[in-house]
């Protein structure tokens, strides 16, 4: 009898350890796989790269815009250049004190213009120089 208990205490210890084993073969690992953590890196890698194409964009319009103000700002000065240049050859209007200035080819003219033909003449050598969209004629006719 006491080999058939000891036999039994065997049997029942291998079905414990069994029992255990198979318990600890079951349990879950919720930690994510080599793929997971590469598609993970990857997808983050992915969003860090639109986000510094969208910031290079960005400077690239600020760039583009800036170049366009600056070709613009010289375009104007060519502009106020030559209408001075053609208001200065005319026998006319060199001895008047006329202020010229031009905003993205907007040329304004300012000061006295002795009669409205000068005025009118002032107005016309502003609109033949190359560049000038519109002239605002604002001399003022004093006799």
């Amino acid at each position: 009898m006491s080999q058939c208990l000891n036999l039994r205490a065997v049997v029942v210890v291998g079905t414990a350890l069994m029992a255990l084993t198979l318990v600890g073969c079951n349990k879950r690992d919720d930690s994510p796989t080599v793929g997971q953590k590469v598609d993970s890196a990857m997808v983050k890698g992915d969003a860090k790269a639109d986000a510094a194409k969208a910031e290079l964009q960005r400077d690239a319009d600020k760039v583009k815009e800036s170049a366009g103000r600056a070709v613009t700002a010289v375009e104007d000065t060519a502009i106020t250049a030559g209408i001075k240049a053609k208001l200065a050859t005319d026998s006319d209007l060199k001895t008047l004190d006329i202020s010229v200035e031009t905003n993205s080819g907007r040329a304004t003219l300012r000061g006295k213009a002795p009669n409205a033909a000068s005025q009118a003449r002032a107005a016309q050598l502003a609109a033949a120089v190359t560049g000038v969209n519109s002239v605002d004629n604002q001399l003022t006719v004093v006799q």
